[in-house]
């Protein structure tokens, strides 16, 4: 990968090295490329930077897009397009609940543990098909870790870790999505947590947390200038 080598051989102006990478493909797009390279390390720091690219259709944006992120760790970077508003929530994560200490702390090993255990109980069970007597004190231990398991889930929220992630739009996102993550865009809080209405297999209000700050890239035609919310995006 062209970022690992030119920092193992050390060139000495390594952003420029890789404007000149860049540029051998993207002829004449220096300033874009430049932006670009900027935002997409600033995803390593510590107060990433996002980046709005406002300009009509067919010009090109998304091609110097793809030119710089192709020379990224792909594991970073999520390139999406014709994105609802809904579509980062259900994005995979991993099933958190908050401790006594107000911190969120994974529950999968705790489930792990528990189908482990229900397994194990069922195969005790096969196993006494002539005790009745057993057999019912079994079922009522598989049954407890079975309400053990619908209480963790029943609590449980996705949290979706976005740092050191670089977002890319690759077309106009919604508005309505570019509203929802203002306080994300903004660094307000390190987790943000959301709530949003799930229809799959019925109705349902669900909360997903979104952790880290990414360095996010819009690329879109759309003018927006005239929403009330304009200066914040």
């Amino acid at each position: 990968m062209i970022i690992k080598m030119y920092i193992d051989y050390g060139i000495e102006n390594k952003i420029e090295y890789l404007l000149d990478v860049i540029l051998k493909e993207a002829r004449k797009e220096e300033k874009l490329s430049y932006q670009l390279i900027i935002t997409m390390l600033s995803a390593y720091s510590n107060n990433p930077i996002n980046l709005l690219i406002n300009a009509p259709s067919g010009v090109g944006k998304n091609y110097v897009i793809n030119i710089v992120s192709s020379l990224f760790p792909q594991s970073d970077i999520l390139s999406l397009a014709g994105m609802t508003e809904k579509a980062l929530f259900h994005r995979i994560g991993k099933l958190v609940i908050k401790n006594e200490q107000g911190e969120y702390e994974s529950i999968e090993l705790k489930i792990d543990e528990i189908e482990n255990e229900i397994k194990n109980k069922q195969f005790e069970l096969s196993q006494v098909k002539d005790d009745t007597i057993k057999q019912q004190g079994i079922q009522s231990i598989i049954n407890q870790f079975k309400e053990d398991k619908k209480n963790l889930l029943k609590d449980a929220k996705k949290l979706i870790d976005l740092s050191n992630k670089v977002i890319i739009f690759l077309d106009t996102p919604p508005e309505r999505l570019l509203s929802g993550l203002l306080p994300l865009l903004s660094h307000d809080k390190y987790e943000v947590e959301y709530e949003f209405v799930d229809t799959h297999n019925g109705i349902k209000t669900k909360n997903n947390v979104l952790r880290g700050w990414p360095a996010v890239i819009c690329a879109q035609a759309l003018d927006y200038s005239h929403h009330a919310r304009f200066p914040e995006f």
